[in-house]
């Protein structure tokens, strides 16, 4: 796909093949229950914070108010964004992304490990 085209795409998943000893060896995964119910708290506290807007659709001064990153955070987009050289859409998006990755874990604030996390995706 095109670079105009990807930026658009807010995650993007490389899904590696699993050899058989690593399914076999390793312990049970979560249960689809526990992830769902950690997926719908950090809905409603996106939605809470948001004004009932989801973070896929935050823009702007918005995004920048809502994401609150911490000072490791905010080194770390800048840092990031020149090497990956991101547009303005690849910066919002690796900032939405990891303000629902600080949701999912009960975060207030993002941080320098939300955006290393987004930016895998970027």
């Amino acid at each position: 796909m095109s670079g105009p085209l990807l930026d658009r795409i807010d995650l993007r998943i490389v899904m590696p093949r699993i050899d058989a000893e690593q399914l076999i060896d390793h312990a049970a995964p979560e249960s689809s229950a526990v992830v769902a119910a950690r997926i719908e708290a950090a809905w409603r506290v996106a939605r809470e914070r948001n004004g009932g807007i989801a973070n896929a659709l935050l823009e702007g001064r918005q995004l920048t108010r809502v994401c609150a990153l911490d000072p490791g955070a905010r080194r770390m987009v800048k840092e990031l964004s020149a090497q990956m050289d991101l547009t303005a859409r690849g910066v919002h998006r690796m900032m939405r992304v990891a303000r629902t990755v600080a949701d999912l874990g009960g975060q207030a604030r993002v941080s320098r490990e939300d955006i290393l996390s987004a930016s895998r995706d970027a």
